[in-house]
């Protein structure tokens, strides 16, 4: 009886880590989708006084955590894995490459008109479309693709590393990247750190995070994410000030700034337990799809802007919010419906 409990609580264990997991990723995509809708307001950059312009700067950078938290999330379920390189590269890539070329095409033909054009002259021109991205959010797909071609290698590493030697790395990609910022890139010498100024870095944080034993106060991580706010709003507020324009070095993923935030996110909801079961469910809905509505929502985007379909209120705050939310959940019906059609899974992502 006592094992048949001990198995119990152990399933009961993984199963809460799954939810807090899914969680992290739904907050991701919000993240994104609020990202992606307030910058439209961002960049119409007047003046600092602009309380609109405030209003977006300020909620945007609440959530520039959000790519490297799926970085992070991709670093736990990736890292120290048993899986073959033909296994790994088939599986992941199938996963990631067909949405996204169908996403692709589907972008490129909003933006291209085909009327009076050869046949031969659309595939040029979808081949230099594809070279770059179809849209500007594949970004991402680029680089996560590239990300995984190294998966397999580094992998091999956290096998029969330690976590101090994780943190050994980690430690050294925040400095070198801190020394991209205006004023400390002075410092900046000719050693080559080109192996820690990446992606990769946040992939290896998400694995040490979860990996560490230790779990923040909710509290102290409520600051340090604020504090990261603050940092990236006022030091964006600071050089607009300065130079009388919307400077974005402070909103780069790979500044120690958002990785701050990011930190911080991660650590506050680390083994968070969702104890509401509707809540857990559309958590989980929305995790499920998370990939197809990343593809997805910057076309729902288009059309409701095309047909003047966002909402407007007089507070830019709840504008923003209100459509992102919106978005959310149209572009996840829309992978949600797209998956049960036949091969739609292909599709969805």
């Amino acid at each position: 009886m006592e094992d048949y409990r001990n198995n119990e609580n152990m399933a009961s264990g993984i199963e809460a880590r799954k939810d807090w997991i899914d969680l992290l990723r739904a907050i991701a995509i919000f993240g994104v989708i609020i990202l992606h809708v307030s910058v439209p307001y961002v960049s119409s950059f007047s003046s600092f006084k602009d309380i609109n312009w405030n209003q977006a700067l300020f909620l945007n950078s609440s959530v520039r955590f959000c790519v490297p938290l799926f970085l992070m999330i991709s670093g736990i379920l990736l890292l120290n894995k048993n899986y073959s390189l033909k296994e790994f590269l088939f599986k992941r890539f199938t996963r990631i490459v067909y949405p996204f070329l169908l996403w692709s095409l589907i972008y490129f033909f909003v933006h291209h008109s085909i009327q009076h054009v050869s046949f031969v002259e659309v595939g040029i021109e979808l081949f230099k479309t594809l070279k770059t991205g179809a849209e500007y959010h594949l970004w991402y797909v680029y680089m996560i693709l590239g990300l995984y071609l190294f998966i397999p290698i580094i992998n091999s590493w956290i096998k029969t590393t330690k976590l101090n030697e994780v943190r050994y790395y980690l430690i050294i990609w925040i400095l070198v990247l801190s020394f991209n910022l205006p004023y400390l890139n002075k410092f900046y010498t000719r050693i080559d750190f080109v192996y820690f100024t990446g992606y990769l870095g946040y992939l290896l944080l998400g694995y040490y995070l979860y990996k560490s034993k230790s779990i923040i106060n909710r509290t102290k991580g409520f600051f340090l994410y604020f504090l990261g706010i603050v940092l990236t709003y006022f030091l964006t507020l600071i050089f607009a000030l300065k130079d009388n324009e919307f400077v974005n070095v402070f909103f780069e993923y790979l500044t120690p700034n958002v990785i701050l935030a990011s930190i911080s996110i991660f650590m506050i909801f680390k083994g968070y337990e969702i104890k509401n079961p509707l809540f857990l469910r559309g958590v989980k809905w929305i995790s499920k799809y998370s990939y197809g509505t990343y593809l997805s929502h910057v076309a729902v985007i288009i059309f409701l802007s095309k047909f003047n379909l966002l909402f407007n209120t007089p507070v830019v705050f709840l504008t923003i919010l209100l459509n992102a939310f919106i978005i959310l959940l149209l572009s996840t019906f829309l992978i949600f419906g797209i998956n049960k059609l036949p091969l739609g899974k292909y599709i969805s992502g």
